[in-house]
């Protein structure tokens, strides 16, 4: 179930740190986003996005997030926006009030191995990922959906612990208390 709220939070938090920004290609923000959530699951079993995740012809991303860096719609227009073709930009930062300490170090550790990357290197990089591999994308084939017992099989679980991850993946949405506390609407950002 996706989390918008975490993901605003975690492009702010990558955009805000990343050598070349506050903007950059949106792209890269998603290749970023969709390590952290593999380096989260690779550490507590879970994502931070919950977003549904899809190996594409340039590797594996974030689909519903990719959407919204894009600018497909103005959920996002207030925080980040467009200024170019493929490009993102922060307008304001988003303070990360729904992020854990485990999602943060999560796109710490992200960051440090994989931030200076291009969008190029980083699409290089996902190709060489067990998950994005399986899927053996060619032919008329261009895209196919991860699941997150793929993604967590992948990362070494079990295959009994990766049916536990994927039903924790799929029951676990925003915390509706918390986005209350921010005063945000369920299911809004």
């Amino acid at each position: 179930m996706f989390r918008e709220r975490k993901t605003l939070e975690a492009a702010s938090y990558i955009l805000e740190r990343i050598p070349e920004g506050p903007a950059t290609e949106y792209l890269k923000v998603v290749k970023l986003l969709y390590l952290a959530d593999r380096e989260l699951m690779k550490q507590r079993g879970r994502t931070i996005s919950g977003d549904r995740m899809n190996a594409l012809r340039n590797g594996p991303i974030l689909s519903e997030t990719l959407d919204l860096l894009e600018g497909e719609t103005d959920r996002w227009a207030e925080y980040v926006c467009n200024p170019a073709r493929y490009k993102v930009a922060l307008l304001k930062p988003v303070a990360p009030a729904a992020l854990s300490r485990a999602d943060m170090k999560a796109l710490d550790a992200t960051l440090a191995e994989h931030g200076a990357k291009t969008w190029q290197e980083l699409i290089e990089y996902t190709h060489t990922l067990p998950e994005w591999i399986a899927k053996a994308l060619g032919g008329a084939r261009t895209w196919a959906t991860i699941q997150p017992s793929e993604l967590a099989e992948a990362l070494g679980y079990t295959k009994d612990q990766a049916r536990a991850i994927d039903a924790f993946e799929r029951d676990r949405g925003e915390d509706a208390q918390l986005m209350h506390a921010l005063g945000i609407k369920h299911a809004h950002v």
